[in-house]
C-alpha cells in the first residue's frame, strides 16, 4: 500500500513539473536558535513569482500564505527556504504526506536525510535535481537541542548551541541564549522585516513571521499559526481569478508580464473565455 501510493504521488508530481514552467516562485529568510527554554523557529511567509528567463530573478509579484515552517509528530521541526513550491505542489502538502512515513522515533539529527530521500522518491528526476531549497531540521535528543542545516550539494551540519539564520540580518548582534523563545521571536521579527528594508527585498521577505517553540516535549506556535488554504499552485491561482486571493504586483509593467507569463504557463485558468 505504501509503495502504490508513492508511486501514484510521484506520478502527480511529475505530471506537473516545475521545470515544464516558465514562472517561478521563490524567496524566503528563517531564523532558529536555542533559547532558555526551547529553541525558537521563526520563518516568513511571502514568496515572489519571477521569470525563470530572467538571470536576475526580479520580482514580479508576490502574496504572502505561504508556510516555510513545518511540525513533525509534535516534536520536530522543518524549516525550508528558496523555491515556494515542489512541483506543483506546495511543500506543507508533501510534509504532511512524509510524517505519515516518519516514524514516531525519527531521529532529528537524521530527518532532514529521510526527507530528501522522500522527496527523491515522489518527484521526477528533473523536478528533483531542480530543488535548491535550504533546510533546518529542529528537535531534542535525550534532552539535548538539535539544529541540523542542509544546503544543497553541502555537507550536512549540526549546530548545538547557538542559532542558524538565512544570512546577513541583525539577529546575531541580538541572540542571548538566555533569553526565552517569546523574547527570540520576537528580535528574529525584526531582525527579518529589517533585513528585507536594509536590502530591498520586500517583495521577497515579508508577510506574517510565523514563530514557533520546541523542547523536549512538543512543539507549539507562539505567533502566526500557519492555515494552508491551497494545495498546488493551480488552487492559488483559481483563487485569485475569483478574487479569493491576492497578487501584489511590483510595477504595472511587471503585472502585465506577469499575467502574460501565467496565461503560458496555466492557458486553463487565464484564457478562459
Amino acid at each position: 500500500m505504501k509503495n502504490a501510493f508513492i508511486i501514484s504521488l510521484a506520478m502527480l508530481i511529475s505530471n506537473a513539473s516545475y521545470c515544464q514552467k516558465r514562472v517561478r516562485i521563490e524567496g524566503s529568510f528563517m531564523i532558529v536558535a536555542i533559547g532558555s527554554d526551547g529553541i525558537m523557529v521563526a520563518s516568513d511567509s511571502r514568496a515572489n513569482f519571477a521569470d525563470s528567463n530572467d538571470p536576475a530573478h526580479t520580482p514580479l509579484g508576490y502574496f504572502d500564505f505561504v508556510q516555510k515552517t513545518f511540525i513533525l509528530k509534535n516534536r520536530m521541526t522543518i524549516s525550508s527556504t528558496g523555491m515556494g513550491i515542489i512541483g506543483q505542489y506546495f511543500e506543507y502538502y508533501l510534509v504532511k504526506d512524509f510524517e505519515k512515513y516518519t516514524l514516531l522515533d525519527q531521529k532529528v539529527y537524521d530527518l532532514l536525510k529521510t526527507y530528501d530521500a522522500y522527496l527523491k522518491s515522489v518527484c521526477d528526476e528533473k523536478t528533483y535535481a531542480a530543488l535548491e531549497n535550504s533546510r533546518i531540521a529542529c528537535g531534542y535528543e535525550n534532552g539535548k537541542p538539535y539544529l541540523c542545516y542542509y544546503e544543497p550539494k553541502e555537507p550536512y551540519r549540526f549546530i548545538n548551541e547557538t542559532y542558524i539564520e538565512s544570512g546577513g540580518s541583525i539577529f546575531p548582534k541580538l541572540y542571548d541564549k538566555k533569553l526565552t523563545c517569546d523574547s527570540l521571536g520576537k528580535l528574529a521579527k525584526k531582525a527579518i522585516y529589517q533585513f528585507a528594508a536594509d536590502n530591498k527585498k520586500k517583495s521577497l521577505i515579508g508577510g506574517l513571521i510565523n514563530i514557533a517553540k520546541v523542547t523536549s516535549e512538543n512543539v507549539i506556535w507562539l505567533e502566526n499559526e500557519p492555515k494552508p488554504k491551497w494545495k498546488t499552485v493551480t488552487d492559488f491561482l483559481e483563487a485569485y481569478i475569483n478574487k479569493k486571493a491576492t497578487i501584489t504586483f511590483t510595477s504595472e509593467a511587471n503585472k502585465k508580464k506577469l499575467l502574460e507569463i501565467l496565461a503560458i504557463d496555466y492557458p486553463q485558468i487565464f484564457n478562459k473565455k
